[in-house]
């Protein structure tokens, strides 16, 4: 029986300490023509943004990054939405529902939703979208593949590919020609060609249950939390093996961001409370910074200057300072038990 990650942290046949953080989004489908959320008529200026799932009242805020206020109304999604995927440009997003096997696609700059809800595969566990914009990627938890979606015509491209039992995380290169997928049943990682459409290589193993995984700016390394074993384990893309060196991070470690200049690795440990820095070089935690009660999404500012938070069961936002490796400001309650967190830089028409 294939095996999926379910709310509050279950996998089939197994229960996890806490609550998960599952995956991102995906989207696809049929009807392409915006339609007005019905509590949302705001526009978004030119700036920064944070897009944050709120799992209580199934809906999307967009939060403006620099005063941490909300922007125009909740905007409604799929039943208990997980997480949020957003394209380069910052215009389009898709916020996914594994609850109801759905995405909802949502034009930030109009704070609208984009025709119906997409049906996709069974319990959607992360997706990502391609650097030019065109594709998205869903991984699906339950039926153990990936899926390829075009953006312009919302259809499927090809057949799914398996990756593994029970995915949960994915990562693509800067290029966007390889996909990398955890696979937490059989703790490994599968490297998939994006262009050909196939496995590529062998699995590379990881930790125990690995969830998560984020690649080095210059696609050198992958890093893979491991929510069973309180580690990341770093692979070599190059020779798709493990360095041999696991970090020991907090208890339940579930998101994963890399600095835009490679050096630092930031883990939310959600049974621990915290974030680990990690010096990439060394491969050292530096410092764990206090975050609020089971920190499950994570984003980085552009510039990197900020880390964003999302702790499900106080229904705040921790904001860290990087310089200075502390909490820039109290934490906010922006939204009710939020997950998934992403950054949006929209720009003028």
């Amino acid at each position: 029986m294939s095996s999926s990650l379910f709310p509050g942290g279950a996998l089939r046949g197994k229960l996890l300490p806490t609550v998960a953080t599952i995956g991102v989004i995906t989207v696809a489908g049929t009807a392409c023509t915006p339609q007005p959320a019905p509590s949302s008529s705001a526009s978004t200026p030119a700036g920064d943004y944070l897009l944050v799932v709120s799992t209580k009242d199934d809906s999307l805020r967009i939060v403006d990054a620099a005063t941490m206020t909300p922007t125009g109304a909740a905007i409604p999604v799929g039943a208990i939405p997980s997480d949020v995927a957003v394209s380069r440009d910052g215009t389009r997003a898709w916020v996914l529902s594994p609850i109801d096997n759905s995405a909802t696609e949502i034009d930030t700059r109009r704070q609208v939703r984009v025709g119906s809800p997409l049906l996709v595969g069974t319990y959607p566990a992360a997706a990502i979208v391609s650097p030019d914009g065109t594709r998205l990627y869903v991984l699906g938890g339950e039926t153990d593949d990936v899926r390829a979606y075009d953006t312009r015509t919302h259809t499927q491209i090809g057949d799914p590919l398996r990756v593994g039992d029970a995915p949960g995380g994915l990562a693509m290169s800067a290029d966007g020609r390889r996909l990398y997928a955890t696979s937490q049943y059989q703790s490994d990682v599968r490297i998939i060609d994006a262009e050909e459409w196939h496995a590529f290589g062998e699995p590379i193993p990881a930790g125990k249950a690995p969830t998560r995984i984020a690649l080095s700016p210059d696609g050198a390394r992958a890093y893979v939390t491991n929510s069973m074993s309180g580690t990341v384990t770093v692979i070599d893309t190059v020779t798709h093996q493990p360095t041999g060196q696991s970090v020991r991070v907090g208890d339940y470690p579930c998101a994963i961001t890399v600095s835009p200049d490679g050096r630092k690795i930031y883990v939310a440990n959600q049974n621990s409370a915290n974030v680990s820095i990690i010096d990439a070089g060394t491969l050292q935690v530096e410092q764990s910074v206090p975050a609020g009660y089971a920190p499950s999404g994570m984003t980085a500012s552009p510039d990197g200057r900020r880390l964003y938070i999302t702790n499900m069961y106080n229904g705040t936002i921790s904001v860290i300072d990087t310089a200075v490796e502390a909490p820039a400001r109290p934490s906010a309650v922006l939204a009710d038990t939020p997950r998934g967190i992403a950054t949006a830089r929209i720009t003028a028409r």
